[in-house]
């Protein structure tokens, strides 16, 4: 996920590969067994998209040499998605 562009209106694009799309439904499977998910609808459930959102911005800080920054991944509920 090295592709990124900065555009002068703040926002960050770039392309993200199939095989992250389903690591982050993979993690978000994990977190779902970890915490329960009380309301399944496994047809439309897109709550992967925010798995994926934390690995694109966890890659493009390492990318960009952003240091003392921590994803939090092991219980992570009710926390925040990054800490420094």
């Amino acid at each position: 996920m090295t592709n990124s562009q900065v555009h002068p209106q703040g926002w960050i694009s770039l392309t993200i590969a199939q095989e992250h799309e389903e690591r982050a439904k993979r993690m978000r499977a994990e977190r779902d067994r970890q915490y329960g998910n009380i309301h399944i609808e496994a047809a439309t459930d897109e709550r992967w998209v925010g798995d994926l959102g934390e690995m694109v911005f966890n890659s493009w800080f390492k990318h960009e040499g952003i240091q003392g920054l921590e994803w939090i991944l092991g219980d992570a509920a009710g926390q925040p998605d990054f800490v420094t």
